[in-house]
């Protein structure tokens, strides 16, 4: 299969040559939910692609001991392990948050790109600009209530992965920094309410637009 084709917007603005070189830098693998990627601390020599599935980043809180995920990246998020461009430590960890299949490329090949094309870099600074955007939000969701988080996190994932999810109770409540008790607990009441229906592993949003009115009702008294 050409890698190169499942994320044209970052690629195809290469000329034919280059493409070639990437085919051949290209590094394949397949991840089973759970399996480690890459270890916050290990030296960050490679770039990743997602290609099928979602990753999560993951960092320990020094304060706590709990894991707590920073921001969890599709195939849409083009790039991830971006602490390879500057050859240091990778500052997060990354978790395959489902099955997964990834391609790498050495770091040092990716920063080379990026200072040869300009048109290369834009496409890799709007993807990363849409990520900021995203951990924004999530920052400006950690002094909601818990039950708000947990809803704004259900629709985040929703809108990229459509109504039915496959995450857990430990995984949403990583994502919306909380507990595993008080994320089975909120999930209940959402349950009970008929906002959601779950099954093992999974979690279907049955009213989003009541959803939707839990995230509205916490950005309106802000």
């Amino acid at each position: 299969m050409d890698t190169t084709t499942d994320h044209p917007s970052i690629f195809l603005v290469l000329p034919p040559e280059e493409l070639q070189q990437l085919r051949e830098l290209l590094k394949e693998r397949r991840f089973t939910k759970g399996e480690c990627i890459f270890r916050a601390g290990e030296p960050a020599m490679k770039v990743w692609l997602i290609l099928e599935g979602w990753v999560h980043l993951v960092r320990r809180s020094p304060a706590t001991g709990r894991v707590v995920t920073i921001f969890t990246m599709t195939p849409s998020d083009a790039l991830c392990g971006l602490s390879a461009f500057e050859q240091g430590a990778y500052t997060a960890s990354a978790v395959a948050a489902t099955a997964c299949r990834l391609a790498s490329l050495p770091g040092n090949y990716v920063t080379a790109l990026i200072e040869r094309y300009p048109a290369f870099a834009r496409e890799v600074l709007a993807a990363e600009r849409l990520r900021i955007r995203h951990m924004a939000e999530a920052i400006c969701r950690a002094h909601d209530p818990v039950e708000h988080r947990i809803a704004g996190t259900l629709e985040q994932l929703a809108q990229q992965f459509g109504p039915t999810i496959a995450v857990t109770h430990r995984e949403l409540a990583q994502m919306a920094h909380t507990t595993l008790e008080t994320s089975i607990r909120v999930m209940s009441k959402l349950r009970s309410n008929g906002l959601v229906t779950t099954r093992r592993g999974h979690i279907t949003i049955a009213d989003a637009t009541r959803l939707h009115r839990i995230c509205s009702n916490s950005h309106d008294r802000n």
